[in-house]
C-alpha cells in the first residue's frame, strides 16, 4: 500500500520489485502435475510469469489511477501529470505503457467519468485521444475499452464531442470501412448520445477530406467510410454526397487543366497508365479507339467533309492574313528546346489524377448499384438518394465549366430505370426554359439535354420523340415571335443565343439518332415532320448555320444531304464568304486580331460543349459503356439501301 501512496514515482519503478516477488511466489507449481500434463516446468513458469505480470499491472494501474483522482481533491496534480507523461511516451520507449495497462487505465477512468470534469485532467484526456489506437485494432479488448471510454466521456461531458469526432473521422483515410467497424460503432453511439452537437459534424467531415494531392488510397478509404457513415447517420446524406461530388469536381477540373497542355499521343499513354487494373492486349486496343473519340471523330479525315467549290485552298485553310511562317517555325523550335522534365511531370500528374478519378468513380458506381434497382426504388432508398443527387447536380455540377468525368455519375444512374431518365430530362428542361435562371446555366442545361439524348442507349423512342417535339415547338414559337427583330440594328445576334443553343442541340441529336427518327410504318417519312422543321429553321433570318458550332453544322449538313432531307452547303459557303470578306475589310482597316476573331464568331457565348463525349477513364468507361452510344459514321451504303 505504501507504493500506491508514492504516486509521484515512476510506474515502472513501482512495478519492478513487486512484480518480481509476485512472479516468484505464484510460479511454484507441482512438478507432478506438470509431468502428468506433459508440459515442461520451464514452459509453465514462463506462462505463469506472464499471467502474473498482467494481473499485477491491472491491479497496480487500477489503484494508481484511483489514487491520482483522489489526489485531485487535495489539489495535487502530480500523479495525474505523471500518468499523462507516461501515456505520451513513444512506443519505442522502455517505459511506455502496454495495451493491457492502458486498458486498465481506460476502464477505471470510464468508471469515474464524473471526476474528469476538471481542468487538471484535461491534458490526460487529450493524451488518450492522441494515442495511436489504430495500431491496435486487432486487440479486441483494448479497442472495446477505448471505445467505451470515448462514449462514456461524451455522455458525461458533451463538450468533448467535437474532439472525439475529429479523432474518429480522421481515421477514415487509414483503413477501409470493413477494418474500421469498431470505430464506426463508437462514432454511431457518440452521435446518438449527443444529438445537440450533431451540427459540428459537417465541418469536421469537410476539414478531414483528403485534398486532391493526397494518395489515391487515402481518398478512396475516406469516401468508403463516409458512405458507410450514412448507414447509421442518414441525416448527413446531403452533406456527405455534396462533399464527394465537390471533391470529384476538383479532381476533374485539375485533370482537364493538365490535359490542355499535353500531346494526344502522350495523353493516351498517361490515361492508360492511370488505371491499376490489367487487361489483355486486345481489350486495350479496342478501348484505345473508343477513348480517342472526339465529338465527331470523322472530322479528323478531311476527305470525309464536303469540299467548298467556291473557296480557294488558301482561304479555306485559315483566316489570319498576318500569318508568318518564320514565326511559326521559330516557335516550334523553342517548344522542342523546352523543359522536358516539366513536361514529364505534367504526364505523371495526368496519370495520377486519372487513376484517382477512375477509382472514386468506380466506388460510387458500386456503392449506388443496389439503390437504383426496382427493389431499391420501391423501398424508398433509391428515390431519396436520387433526389439528393439531382439537387447536388443542379447546384454543383451543372454550373461548373467544362467537366469531363463527374457528370457520368448521373449519366449512369438515371439509366438504371426509365422513370429516373424522365425525371432527369424534366429537370434539365426546366432549367433550359426557366427565364429566372442565368443564361449560362440555361445554355449548359441544353447542352446536357442534347448530349444525353444522343448518347444514352437506354433512352426509349417515346422519350426521344417527346423531348424533340417539345424543343421543336419552342423553336417554332420563338421564330414566329422574334424573327422580325433580326436586322433591325437594335443589338447583336447574341440576343438569340438560346435559340441557337436549342437548334444546335437538335442538330446534334439528329446526327446521332437520325436512323431512329424515320417513321416505323413508313421509312420514307420523318417523325415530327423533321424535314419541314429543319428546312424552315435553316431558311429563317436567324441563319443558324452561321452561328452554331461549325463542326456540328458540317456533320449535320453532310448527313441531311445524304438522307435527302435538305441541302445546306450553299448557305454554308455563303456564310464563309461573308465572314472572309468581313475579315479582309477588318485587316485593311488594321483591326486587332481579337476583333477579327469576333467578326468570325460574332458572339462567343455559345460553346460547343457536349458533356457526355467519350469518358477518358479506362475502367469506369467499361461500366458506363453498356448504356452508351458510340459515334457511327454515316455509311454511303446506308443511303443506297
Amino acid at each position: 500500500m505504501a507504493s500506491i501512496q508514492t504516486s509521484t514515482a515512476s510506474v515502472s519503478q513501482l512495478a519492478a520489485p513487486v512484480a518480481s516477488g509476485v512472479m516468484i511466489t505464484d510460479s511454484v507449481p507441482s512438478r507432478k502435475r506438470h509431468l502428468q500434463k506433459g508440459v515442461s516446468v520451464s514452459t509453465h513458469r514462463t506462462l505463469s510469469h506472464k499471467r502474473s505480470r498482467i494481473n499485477f499491472s491491472s491491479t497496480l494501474y487500477s489503484r494508481l489511477v484511483r489514487s491520482a483522482l483522489d489526489s485531485l481533491d487535495k489539489r495535487d496534480t502530480s500523479a495525474i501529470d505523471q500518468l499523462t507523461s507516461q501515456i505520451l511516451l513513444p512506443p519505442t520507449s522502455p517505459d511506455c505503457l502496454t495495451t493491457e495497462s492502458l486498458t486498465t487505465i481506460l476502464t477505471v477512468l470510464s468508471q469515474h467519468v464524473s471526476r474528469l470534469d476538471n481542468r487538471a485532467v484535461t491534458p490526460l484526456i487529450q493524451a488518450l485521444l492522441k494515442y495511436d489506437f489504430l495500431s491496435h485494432l486487432s486487440d479486441t479488448q483494448f479497442i472495446k475499452s477505448y471505445s467505451t471510454f470515448l462514449t462514456v466521456l461524451v455522455s458525461g461531458m458533451p463538450k468533448w464531442f467535437s474532439s472525439i469526432s475529429k479523432i474518429l473521422i480522421s481515421s477514415f483515410t487509414v483503413k477501409s470501412e470493413i477494418e474500421l467497424q469498431p470505430i464506426h460503432k463508437t462514432l454511431k453511439y457518440v452521435i446518438q448520445i449527443s444529438p445537440a452537437s450533431f451540427s459540428t459534424l459537417p465541418l469536421i467531415l469537410r476539414r478531414n477530406f483528403p485534398n486532391k494531392n493526397a494518395p489515391k488510397e487515402d481518398i478512396v478509404h475516406y469516401m468508403e467510410n463516409i458512405l458507410y457513415l450514412l448507414t447509421y447517420c442518414n441525416d448527413l446524406r446531403y452533406t456527405v454526397w455534396s462533399l464527394i461530388v465537390e471533391n470529384i469536381i476538383k479532381l476533374d477540373v485539375e485533370l482537364q487543366n493538365e490535359i490542355d497542355d499535353v500531346d494526344d499521343e502522350d495523353l493516351n499513354a498517361a490515361l492508360e497508365n492511370g488505371s491499376g487494373d490489367e487487361t489483355d492486349s486486345d481489350s486495350n486496343n479496342n478501348n484505345d479507339d473508343e477513348g480517342n473519340e472526339t465529338n465527331f471523330p470523322e472530322l479528323a479525315n478531311e476527305h470525309l467533309l464536303p469540299q467548298s467549290p467556291n473557296l480557294s485552298d488558301k482561304e479555306d485553310a485559315g483566316y489570319d492574313a498576318d500569318y508568318n511562317e518564320e514565326e511559326e517555325v521559330e516557335s516550334e523550335l523553342l517548344h522542342e528546346e523546352g523543359d522536358d522534365e516539366e513536361y514529364n511531370l505534367e504526364i505523371e500528374g495526368i496519370t495520377d489524377l486519372s487513376s484517382k478519378l477512375d477509382a472514386v468513380m468506380q466506388l460510387i458506381f458500386k456503392s449506388t448499384e443496389k439503390s437504383f434497382t426496382e427493389i431499391g426504388l420501391e423501398e424508398g432508398n433509391g428515390i431519396t438518394l436520387f433526389n439528393t443527387l439531382i439537387s447536388i447536380f443542379r447546384t454543383f455540377i451543372l454550373p461548373t465549366h467544362y467537366t469531363r468525368c463527374v457528370q457520368y455519375l448521373m449519366f449512369h444512374m438515371v439509366q438504371q430505370q426509365s422513370d429516373l431518365t424522365d425525371s432527369f430530362l424534366v429537370m434539365l428542361l426546366d432549367v433550359v426554359f426557366n427565364s429566372n435562371e442565368i443564361a449560362s446555366n440555361r445554355i449548359k442545361a441544353m447542352q446536357y439535354v442534347c448530349s444525353f439524348m444522343a448518347r444514352a442507349k437506354s433512352l426509349t423512342r417515346g422519350q426521344l420523340l417527346t423531348v424533340m417535339k417539345y424543343l421543336m415547338s419552342w423553336c417554332n414559337e420563338y421564330v414566329t415571335e422574334r424573327e422580325k427583330e433580326v436586322g433591325t440594328g437594335k443589338g447583336g445576334m447574341e440576343r438569340f443565343a438560346m435559340l441557337y443553343c436549342v437548334l444546335q442541340g437538335l442538330m446534334y441529336i439528329f446526327c446521332f439518332r437520325f436512323r431512329d427518327l424515320k417513321k416505323e410504318d413508313n421509312d420514307e417519312e420523318w417523325e415530327l415532320r423533321l424535314d419541314k422543321f429543319f428546312n424552315k429553321m435553316i431558311m429563317s433570318r436567324f441563319n443558324p448555320l452561321k452561328f452554331c458550332n461549325e463542326t456540328v453544322v458540317l456533320i449535320f449538313a453532310r448527313i441531311v444531304q445524304k438522307v435527302d432531307m435538305c441541302y445546306c452547303f450553299s448557305i454554308i459557303d455563303k456564310n464563309k464568304r461573308e465572314r472572309l470578306n468581313g475579315i479582309r475589310d477588318a485587316t485593311a482597316n488594321s483591326e486587332s486580331s481579337l476583333n477579327r476573331f469576333e467578326r468570325k464568331q460574332e458572339f462567343l457565348d455559345l460553346e460547343a460543349y457536349f458533356p457526355f463525349d467519350p469518358l477518358m477513364l479506362k475502367d469506369s468507361k467499361k461500366i458506363i459503356h453498356q448504356n452508351y452510344i458510340d459515334w457511327q459514321d454515316f455509311d454511303d451504303s446506308e443511303d443506297s439501301e
